[in-house]
């Protein structure tokens, strides 16, 4: 028979959305709701027992500290001030030492919250268009190319044979590059020795060219993200962006106590400025979203709490354009806790009941209803089309100076050697 100590349990409950929330009525007491509060509703209910609803004073989760006492509902449980924990706890072997837990209900894990990355047109993404492995193959089929068609014509055509060869091949690459310019052939492109060669470097020219203009016309309306963080390591490459994480919580207890360089330089930075740890509470705040959004700090959280505050902020029509770093680490385990000397058919009757939660998926079906809008807040991680601006065409109309110069340059450097040539009376006719 049940001993009457444990016919009403005293439950530890902290806001985590979308898990549980918890507000207060106008005489102070405490409701919850949310996923978790259907589950302690249905404990209730199947193991017959009331619950009177208690929270931590510091607003906690909890971790051990330095001199084994615990903080937060961990802590009030491992002190038997309250007889279970409702919410996702995270497992870990302190936790594990100090409470006993449920079977794993939910995994996740964590991930980087930041604003939206920063759109920008490569300026010389017309060259770009290949990489440089192309541009030097071409040019060195282009010079092979001119040595062949000159040692024809050296061989094959009395006319050149006593040409300067450096002349000859200068006046050949000339005659390869018009094909570009689409301008007509001459009479020494007109030998039929020559026009083999001239026609491979056609089709050469022809394919690459219209790969060129597929590719060119999509970059152009393709804009590339810049700045974008998808892990830890490019968080850290961003020193102005200040990392935020739960005060006292289970990712803070792995930054600050894993030998990982990464970790141990991110909780460097987060130790830097002690407003960078907060409670869960404040993390959510639309304040504290705002200066994620401007670019200033991210948001280092589990995935499933990432969709539950964006699926918020979607909700209050506030700007909701944010990233969602693509490379996941640590993975998480939620639990339930309970106090270690809980009553043996309360403790496998919880355990008992969470595992059929799971079996069935309808707690991952009631966290999904809570948010289902939490992707419309997320920037598309494929690359964004959208109508071209100045910014990229710069590049094309950079390009279009740079030839303009070389050709005024070449025009003023002939028109000058034509004048000394006059001058001196020598003659200027071609050959």
């Amino acid at each position: 028979m049940r001993s009457s100590r444990w016919t009403n349990l005293r439950v530890a409950v902290e806001g985590w959305f979308p898990f549980i929330q918890v507000t207060r009525d106008l005489g102070d007491e405490i409701k919850i709701s949310g996923p978790m509060a259907k589950v302690l509703e249905h404990l209730s209910r199947s193991l017959n027992f009331n619950y009177t609803l208690m929270t931590p004073v510091d607003h906690y989760w909890g971790i051990k500290l330095p001199k084994g006492n615990w903080t937060g509902m961990v802590g009030m449980v491992h002190r038997q001030e309250a007889d279970i924990a409702l919410g996702s706890f995270t497992i870990n072997y302190d936790r594990y030492q100090a409470t006993e837990m449920t079977n794993t209900f939910y995994t996740g894990q964590l991930c980087v919250l930041t604003g939206p990355p920063q759109q920008t047109a490569k300026f010389f993404k017309y060259l770009l268009s290949y990489a440089w492995e192309v541009w030097l193959c071409s040019l060195m089929t282009l010079l092979v190319l001119v040595v062949i068609s000159v040692s024809f014509l050296k061989m094959n055509e009395k006319r050149y044979s006593r040409s300067n060869w450096m002349s000859l091949a200068l006046r050949n690459l000339w005659s390869f590059c018009k094909l570009h310019l689409y301008q007509g052939l001459s009479e020494m492109e007109e030998k039929k020795i020559n026009r083999l060669v001239l026609s491979s470097w056609l089709f050469a020219v022809f394919m690459l060219m219209s790969s060129f203009s597929g590719h060119l016309e999509s970059s152009l309306m393709v804009k590339e993200d810049i700045n974008v963080i998808d892990s830890l390591e490019d968080l850290l490459k961003h020193p102005h962006i200040q990392p935020l994480v739960e005060a006292e919580s289970i990712l803070e207890a792995v930054l600050s106590t894993s030998p990982h360089e990464t970790y141990r330089e991110i909780w460097s930075r987060i130790k830097e400025k002690p407003d960078s740890r907060l409670p869960f509470q404040e993390l959510e705040k639309d304040e504290v979203l705002d200066m994620v959004d401007a670019g200033t700090h991210a948001i280092i959280i589990d995935t499933v709490t990432i969709k539950g505050i964006l699926n918020r902020r979607f909700l209050t029509g506030k700007s909701c354009q944010f990233h969602v770093s693509t490379k996941k680490f640590h993975e998480t385990f939620l639990v339930m806790i309970m106090r270690k000397d809980l009553e043996a058919t309360i403790m496998e009757g919880i355990r008992t009941n969470i595992d059929s939660f799971t079996q069935s998926h309808l707690l991952t079906r009631w966290i999904e209803d809570m948010t289902i809008n939490g992707t419309k807040c997320q920037t598309n991680t494929a690359k964004d089309v959208g109508a071209l601006n100045t910014d990229d065409l710069s590049g094309a109309f950079l390009l279009w100076l740079c030839g303009l110069m070389t050709s005024l340059f070449a025009f003023t450097g002939e028109f000058v050697l034509w004048r000394k040539c006059v001058r001196h009376g020598y003659s200027v006719s071609g050959v």
